[in-house]
């Protein structure tokens, strides 16, 4: 698995997009959703200054009334690259509940949050990799040392 952050969104008629980087700007994973459901993303990443309600708000007040905490949430791929989204939620008891959502609710809630944010492997592969070169030509031996 790989640490995701918000990198970047825009919003258009047609849809949505939350780009998604990993600390050190290496890897990119773009993620498009409905026009509907990136409004509700941009709510909450504070781009945009109108009301909406949407699915995390819901799932937010479920973990508080059942006393949980979000221990991560994970954007990954089914096989036929459809991206999801899933929240790890930890109970005051120890019991883990896992909650599949969508990716932009996943997003949304860490971003509420500050829980961390994971991309799996097959998530990645939907993603654009950044080029590594000029970062590979300022490693020197000492760096592995």
């Amino acid at each position: 698995m790989q640490r995701m952050q918000v990198k970047g969104f825009s919003n258009c008629p047609e849809h949505g997009q939350v780009v998604l980087e990993d600390p050190d700007g290496m890897v990119q994973l773009n993620i498009r959703m409905r026009p509907m459901m990136a409004h509700w993303l941009a709510h909450e990443l504070k781009e945009c200054q109108c009301p909406a309600v949407s699915v995390y708000r819901l799932l937010q007040e479920l973990i508080t009334k059942f006393g949980g905490n979000l221990r991560l949430a994970l954007i990954d791929a089914s096989q036929d690259n459809t991206p999801l989204g899933l929240l790890i939620i930890c109970r005051q008891s120890g019991e883990e509940i896992r909650q599949s959502c969508h990716p932009a609710d996943a997003i949304a809630m860490t971003a509420r949050t500050h829980a961390p944010l994971y991309a799996t492997s097959r998530a990645l592969k939907l993603g654009s990799w950044r080029n590594i070169q000029p970062w590979l030509e300022t490693l020197t031996p000492q760096d592995f040392a």
